[in-house]
């Protein structure tokens, strides 16, 4: 399998009320993501953090977009995998002893398989719905406070 590596770093990023979008007409849906995310403290901090693929729209549609999100919030300890960025349609969830400092996500998405790690062991390894197949590839805060991301990488097979 032929792959190419896209690699970020450092993205060293305060999202604030914003995301980050790679977007990619040749995609042909398989990605792999990892980043390491901070989510920081105090006032204006996110309340939790993601990595998504296969996203069907971004900008002003966010809410409204269909994809493969991976979530963290580390205060309370809990990762979820969603279908959207509103948390409705919850693919997994569960506990995580995740840092309060850095944690490092992994998302491979393959076929109708996605899989993914937090800190090098795995959390997850799901069925994605049949009608997400292809799309953009983002990371954002889940609340729209800060949070840090850095060491973004970026493989897509078959490019």
């Amino acid at each position: 399998m032929k792959t190419s590596l896209i690699k970020f770093s450092p993205l060293n990023v305060d999202f604030g009320k914003s995301f980050f979008i790679v977007q990619c007409s040749c995609f042909r849906g398989d990605v792999v993501l990892d980043c390491d995310i901070k989510v920081q403290s105090g006032a204006n901090a996110s309340k939790g953090a993601f990595i998504a693929a296969r996203l069907d729209q971004g900008g002003c549609w966010l809410t409204e977009t269909k994809g493969v999100f991976f979530f963290i919030f580390p205060q309370s300890n809990i990762f979820m995998v969603t279908t959207g960025f509103d948390l409705k349609t919850v693919l997994a969830a569960g506990k995580m002893l995740v840092d309060l400092d850095w944690n490092t996500l992994s998302l491979t998405v393959v076929d109708t398989q996605a899989t993914g790690f937090i800190n090098g062991n795995m959390v997850f390894n799901i069925t994605v719905p049949s009608d997400i197949k292809y799309g953009m590839v983002a990371v954002g805060s889940g609340s729209y406070g800060y949070a840090d991301f850095d060491n973004l990488k970026l493989k897509i097979p078959y490019l």
